[in-house]
């Protein structure tokens, strides 16, 4: 990897693995004993890696906040918050901040933006960012072509591609799918980011430490200014950034039912024959008199000096125990029926009268 024309840097490109880089980490104690790593800046958002998808739209609350403040794009702070978080899951002995690899894509190619390239929500950088050819001239490292010019387009020398400046040797290697679409593309921000992060990972071991930060960064360009020139701008970057608490989710929508409409039932009047009923005859009913010869009671008109022992022996009983009512009763009929008897009586003796 080699930075391009941004700052003025000899180019010396990082092996293809730490165990075959040309730092020889003994030394890196004694280089530079005066820096040390930046501060970690504004703490990430605590979002899932693991779900589907691209994972740095989750960081534009938070990407916003700084862009105003540093003035670094905001896909380009999206990406170097996503590739902090997903360091930070799998590998947290690590601990790269977000503010190194922005110091890193400052120098490079000024977050994704150099020479008038552009960033499209996506990540993508259009047009593709392309270094020198690695030829040898002096102060550049001679790299013949290792990819037929599939990646960088140069058939005859390698160069370094995509915001974060990777030459295709490394890229085949430490190329990594930042943004889920499962393809790793060197112009997009996202893969290139999180590419850079595994890379300085693996070449500094623990980079909160001073000496595994500079030896990641020398991994990245083998360059005093260079390491003076990155840590400059990650220094810039890790002052506190206010970031407001994000705007509440978007309430779900609401379904709107159109009311139902309904034909009024037409319904016929029915027509009902009335009914036609034949008046009833009825025949007046003709009753006989019924003639009733009076009965004589001897019992009621006992004859003078006769003793009925049977009426004394009652009476007696209705002295002695009182009447009752059933026996009042009775009483009451029996007057009623005399009544009765003697009218029918008279009504006999009228008719016979009348004939």
């Amino acid at each position: 990897m080699a930075a391009v024309s941004t700052v003025a840097f000899p180019m010396v490109v990082a092996g293809a693995s730490p165990s075959d880089s040309i730092i020889d980490i003994a030394d890196i104690a004694d280089f530079a004993p005066h820096i040390h790593p930046p501060a970690p800046g504004t703490p990430l958002p605590h979002v899932d890696i693991n779900q589907p998808g691209r994972n740095a739209v989750h960081f534009e609350h938070w990407a916003r906040a700084h862009s105003n403040e540093l003035g670094i794009p905001v896909q380009s702070m999206q990406a170097y918050g996503n590739a902090a978080r997903v360091m930070e899951v799998t590998n947290p002995a690590c601990g790269i901040s977000w503010t190194t690899l922005a110091g890193i894509g400052a120098i490079e190619s000024w977050h994704g933006t150099y020479e008038g390239a552009t960033i499209n929500e996506h990540g993508q950088v259009e047009p593709p960012i392309r270094g020198i050819p690695l030829d040898g001239r002096p102060g550049i490292a001679e790299i013949p072509d290792t990819d037929g010019g599939e990646l960088d387009g140069d058939t005859e020398f390698d160069r370094a591609m995509g915001p974060m400046q990777f030459i295709p040797s490394t890229w085949r290697i430490w190329g990594s799918d930042g943004n889920g679409n499962g393809h790793a593309d060197p112009d997009n921000l996202e893969d290139a980011t999180l590419s850079a992060a595994r890379y300085l990972c693996a070449s500094g071991g623990d980079l909160r430490n001073p000496v595994g930060w500079r030896t990641a960064i020398l991994a990245y360009n083998f360059s005093e200014e260079y390491l003076e020139a990155v840590h400059e701008r990650a220094v810039r970057y890790s002052r506190d950034v206010y970031v407001p608490e994000p705007p509440p989710p978007p309430a779900p929508p609401v379904e709107h039912h159109e009311p139902e409409h309904h034909e009024p039932e037409h319904h016929e009047p029915e027509h009902h024959e009335p009914e036609h009923h034949e008046p009833e005859h009825h025949e007046p009913e003709h009753h006989e008199l019924v003639h009733h010869e009076p009965e004589h009671h001897d019992a009621e008109n006992p004859e003078p000096g006769h003793h009925n022992p049977e009426v004394h022996h009652e009476a007696a009983a209705r002295v002695d125990n009182g009447p009752t009512v059933d026996q009042d009763s009775a009483d009451r009929s029996a007057e009623t029926l005399q009544r009765l008897n003697a009218h029918l009586k008279n009504l006999l003796n009228f008719l016979n009268e009348q004939q």
